[in-house]
């Protein structure tokens, strides 16, 4: 069993009424999930391009765009990240980056984001095979993207 900072279980907080999430609200995430996931299979046609888009789709874009922040910034920490020899990060930041120049169908901006990221992950990483995939693949990862981002419920537009 997993606890929080303050020592309380997890599983009791979904039953209490101050709770963040309700047990229905955790429910319909996990059906969104399984649609999105259901979606996202019926879009593509190879695992290896499913198992790279599984990972730059978003959810919920315009929630998730909100919280983490502008291309730019996400750029620019990623370049600091980078100057400190911390690739992870650097690649956390392109990779982000990366996912919302797909959701607003910006290739040249997701070109971008996803050479920088591939300049800071190792060849035997498993995203630098996703970011691969990606780039080969630019004009139907878009057309797949736009797909499915048209049929998930609140994320069209922006």
């Amino acid at each position: 069993m997993a606890f929080d900072p303050a020592g309380r279980p997890f599983e009791l907080k979904v039953e209490h009424a101050d709770t963040v999430q309700t047990k229905e609200e955790l429910k319909e995430k996990q059906e969104a999930h399984e649609y999105e996931d259901k979606r996202l299979k019926e879009l593509v046609q190879s695992d290896e391009m499913y198992y790279a888009l599984e990972l730059f789709l978003l959810g919920d874009p315009k929630r998730q765009i909100e919280q983490l922040g502008d291309v730019d910034s996400l750029l620019s920490k990623g370049d600091q990240a980078k100057s400190a020899d911390d690739h992870v990060k650097a690649r956390y930041n392109y990779e982000t980056a990366a996912k919302i120049e797909m959701y607003r169908q910006n290739k040249e901006g997701l070109r971008k984001c996803l050479v920088l990221s591939q300049e800071v992950t190792e060849e035997n990483d498993k995203h630098f095979a996703f970011q691969r995939t990606i780039l080969d693949n630019l004009d139907e990862v878009l057309r797949v993207s736009k797909q499915y981002y048209d049929t998930i419920p609140g994320s069209q537009g922006d």
